[in-house]
């Protein structure tokens, strides 16, 4: 996978192509407002669980949905969100 103009190479062993196509995406957020980092990292986390289901199907996006259950995508963000309300008060 290489990105146009960047002369990146493809991914690491042992990284999937979300990963490092995600993984791109995290320097990204250190400019935003420190109390932005929780959420756009939350976004940044189920994003690339998402793209790691598609990967896992083989891309069979059709006749499929990939995501995460109800149940999964809150242990995943409760936490984020508590961590958020802290930066929130400071």
């Amino acid at each position: 996978m290489t990105r146009r103009g960047s002369g990146s190479s493809a991914p690491t062993p042992g990284r999937t192509a979300a990963q490092f196509g995600v993984g791109a995406a995290g320097p990204a957020v250190s400019p935003l407002q420190p109390s932005s980092h929780e959420c756009v990292g939350l976004a940044l986390t189920l994003y690339a669980g998402i793209l790691d289901s598609l990967e896992q199907a083989d891309y069979q996006v059709f006749g499929v949905r990939h995501g995460f259950s109800k149940a999964k995508a809150l242990r995943i963000a409760a936490p984020a969100y508590f961590r958020a309300r802290r930066a929130w008060r400071s």
